[in-house]
């Protein structure tokens, strides 16, 4: 376990000791460096009553083949504030770059993940996807490379090889219109429904059509699309105001004078 993915200061887990995972998210999560420490002086009620973290939990594996999953945690549910967008406040999302996980193909792993994450938790939405299909749908590089389409507050960025719907999105979109989505698989899982647009997750870019007809039958208006990202879109009422619009960053130039705005 680690704060980020280079973090020489890891720690190993025993999961074969009850709590023990918990108690290690929650312990290196919330530790903290001395720079943060004299800035947070005096403030140290209000940050026990902000609890927020984040780690990264690393498989066995060597080089770029691996298994990373990284929780992040805030006690403010269900988003935060980035910018003007509202982004997921607690999450667990990662990267699988070996083919197999404990002997599993790594799609049928993260199947079984799902399968365990919804039995065992409440969430709010959930997407797994090829890092290729994320970039084609939801990165931009005209400027700077930065990720577009993640404001819960307007809709939800996609849909993907994978999508798990939570209450708050069965009733809006409506159980029957998601359990009959033209897809691979459209069932119910506990409090959830979960939709696996085509069967293999490498065969992404062999299915625009596919995500098109599924975003018609399911309300393509509860969908970001990079291709009309000022259409009118439905979301679900979390109760998260409008954030007001800020000033971009301004960069200095080598000459000291000069600036650029970076959006």
């Amino acid at each position: 376990m680690h704060a980020y993915e280079r973090d020489p200061a890891g720690r190993r887990v025993d999961l074969s000791e009850p709590g023990a995972l918990r108690a290690a998210v929650l312990a290196k999560g919330t530790e903290r460096g001395a720079t943060f420490r004299a800035l947070a002086r005096g403030q140290e009620d209000r940050l026990r009553q902000l609890r927020f973290g984040h780690v990264t939990l690393r498989g066995r594996g060597s080089g770029t083949e691996g298994v990373y999953l990284k929780v992040d945690f805030d006690r403010r549910v269900p988003a935060i504030p980035s910018g003007t967008s509202w982004l997921w406040s607690n999450s667990i999302g990662g990267r699988i770059s070996a083919p197999h996980v404990e002997g599993t193909d790594r799609q049928e792993w993260v199947c079984r993940l799902v399968d365990e994450l919804t039995a065992a938790t409440t969430t709010v939405w959930g997407a797994a996807y090829l890092s290729p299909e994320f970039t084609h749908l939801n990165i931009d590089t005209s400027r700077v490379r930065r990720a577009i389409g993640r404001d819960m507050r307007r809709a939800l960025p996609g849909l993907y090889w994978l999508n798990i719907f939570g209450p708050a999105y069965i009733a809006l979109i409506g159980e029957p219109r998601l359990l009959s989505a033209p897809a691979d698989i459209a069932e119910r899982r506990g409090e959830h429904v979960v939709v696996r647009t085509y069967r293999n997750a490498e065969d992404w870019e062999a299915h625009h059509e596919t995500h098109h007809t599924l975003a018609a039958a399911l309300g393509a208006e509860h969908f970001f699309d990079r291709d009309d990202p000022a259409r009118q879109h439905r979301a679900p009422d979390f109760g998260l105001p409008e954030l007001p619009e800020r000033s971009p960053f301004r960069v200095q130039t080598d000459d000291g004078i000069h600036v650029t705005p970076l959006l």
